[in-house]
């Protein structure tokens, strides 16, 4: 047998504005004189006219829902699903284009990277390199101010040859004018079987400046500027740069960390190629590397595995001094640069802020160790979309709003796992698309849906 609907005067009742006596007197009116039970009651001023809409309007809904066939019902849960799958689609398309999702996909990468930095440890051949950190016992027991004369500079590189490194990189260029005793003497220690490295800048106009530098002159230089994204954050680091002079069409120029590969793995140029977005190329023992790479700029995405603790390490103050362990030296990788923040050598990464030099020794870290990050397939990205919106859409649709809310933050908290364990293989992917399509899509639907009347 149907239920019969509520009538005006038990909802009056049950919303606490009227009594069952008021109720009854009101009755008693409606059979001597006639009318609406509504008007006699506010006539009479039992109720108002605000309680007696508010009653209807129950009342209303109260029948709508009492005749809606069950058909109707679950067409308007199988429209949720579609509807939310179709803004989804359309978000996808443009999405992580807008401003304001690029900072939202940063804001969790960053976070990803700073979970992998805490539970992975880095590569073992970070043993390989070690930093000699101009810091501040430096330059608290260096007697003269930064820049240091050169002459230290010479003294400090005899000191690493003697102990016979694989190579020493240095992240500063030798700026200004000295001594000219002073200048040929650094020059003649840079001669080290051609295992040394300077640094060349890209200047404010974008171009390659090897001005008042040591570097103009010397055969390994390598770009050791790095790009930054909006947010003034650096994420990726060049391979090389093409000449723009139509002279030069074929001459390139590699990045710092490139030239330091080539010094120490031996790389044979004549195997350099490169794709759209991958670069290859071996060393002379048959060893591969394939870079992915951005198309336009051609840099790669660095894999912060260590801050400067992480390195070994030892102070320029002790070379000068000759007071260190040379096991540290022998065969390793030598980075030196500043390390103390009064140099004001720091920049925002990432996994936060970090000296220019343990930026650069992230960077080689990553091209040394094959320790890339390229993007997961578009589809595979796509798939995982589109099922969570499914899910998400079906748990708003069916269930409770309580219940929907938990699943859908389980689904979100599921994908952000997942996202870690692809970033733990190598992999990442948009980071936005998905917590926003799966919070705010079926929710809006189901809403919209809900409240159109037949």
């Amino acid at each position: 047998m149907e239920k019969q609907p509520k009538k005006i005067g038990q909802i009056l009742i049950e919303n606490g504005v009227l009594t069952q006596g008021q109720l009854n007197l009101g009755l008693e009116i409606q059979k001597k004189e006639g009318g609406l039970i509504g008007e006699i009651l506010i006539k009479n001023g039992f109720v108002s006219e605000k309680d007696t809409l508010n009653a209807l309007i129950k009342q209303c809904d109260y029948l709508y829902f009492q005749e809606e066939k069950p058909s109707e019902l679950l067409k308007k849960k199988y429209w949720i699903i579609i509807t939310s799958l179709c803004l989804t689609i359309f978000s996808l398309l443009f999405f992580e284009y807008l401003p304001f999702a690029k900072n939202i996909d940063r804001k969790f990468y960053g976070a990803l990277l700073k979970t992998d930095y805490y539970l992975a440890r880095p590569p073992a051949v970070i043993n390989d390199i070690l930093l000699v950190t101009i810091d501040n016992e430096t330059l608290s027991n260096i007697p003269y101010r930064w820049p240091y004369p050169r002459s230290d500079f010479v003294k400090v590189i005899e000191n690493l040859k003697m102990n016979h490194p694989r190579a020493i990189a240095f992240d500063f260029a030798f700026l200004g004018k000295s001594d000219a005793t002073d200048d040929a003497a650094l020059k003649n220690a840079l001669n080290f079987e051609n295992r040394i490295l300077l640094p060349s800048i890209i200047n404010e106009q974008g171009e390659l400046d090897f001005s008042h530098s040591l570097s103009a002159n010397f055969r390994n230089t390598g770009i050791i500027s790095k790009i930054q994204d909006s947010d003034g954050a650096i994420r990726r680091c060049l391979t090389y740069l093409v000449s723009a002079d139509k002279n030069e069409i074929n001459k390139g120029f590699f990045s710092w960390e490139m030239q330091l590969l080539r010094l120490t793995k031996d790389i044979d140029l004549k195997s350099f190629t490169s794709a759209a977005s991958t670069l290859i190329f071996r060393d002379n023992s048959g060893e591969k590397w394939m870079v992915p790479v951005e198309e336009d700029t051609k840099s790669f995405l660095i894999r912060f595995r260590a801050r400067t603790r992480d390195f070994p390490r030892i102070s320029f103050y002790q070379v000068l001094k000759e007071n260190f362990d040379t096991n540290l030296v022998k065969n390793k990788i030598v980075m030196l640069g500043t390390f103390s923040s009064l140099l004001q050598d720091l920049e925002y990464t990432s996994i936060g802020w970090l000296p220019g030099l343990t930026i650069n020794a992230n960077a080689f870290l990553t091209l040394y160790a094959h320790d890339f990050l390229k993007n997961a397939p578009k589809y595979a990205e796509y798939a995982i979309v589109i099922l969570g919106i499914i899910f998400g859409a079906f748990f708003m649709a069916w269930l409770n709003p309580l219940k929907a809310a938990i699943l859908i933050f389980s689904e979100i908290l599921l994908f952000f796992f997942l996202s870690y364990i692809l970033l733990s293989y190598g992999y990442i992917w948009n980071y936005s698309v998905f917590p926003f399509a799966i919070a705010l899509f079926p929710m809006l639907c189901k809403k919209c849906i809900y409240s159109l009347r037949r």
